[in-house]
């Protein structure tokens, strides 16, 4: 069993990271906050939280990211999740259908 699998909290705000494997949050079950901010995300992996059912806030802030990935919001929508926070980047649009299936 991995020894992440007790993480509640995730920052890695502030560095220069690039790129976010699809497989980040495997084995984090009970994460309910993911700090991304302040990095050079481009773009992000749309199963990215997929495995993170307790994930309550994911921020965003402050990068470089250019568009959201249709599948994202989907795997954010359950009853938990309350906030996505993608203040300051590149966004030029949305993708269609980007809030169909969501409950907020």
């Amino acid at each position: 069993r991995a020894k992440t699998a007790g993480l509640e909290v995730l920052s890695v705000a502030s560095n220069e990271i690039t790129q976010l494997s699809p497989d980040l949050f495997a084995n984090t079950p009970n994460l309910t906050l993911a700090m991304l901010a302040y990095n050079q995300l481009t773009t992000i992996p749309s199963n990215l939280v997929a495995r993170s059912p307790r994930l309550e806030f994911l921020n965003l802030i402050y990068n470089q990211l250019q568009d959201i990935p249709a599948g994202l919001l989907s795997t954010l929508a359950r009853p938990n999740f309350s906030a996505l926070r993608l203040d300051n980047n590149r966004l030029t649009s949305l993708p269609f259908g980007l809030f169909a299936t969501t409950t907020f």
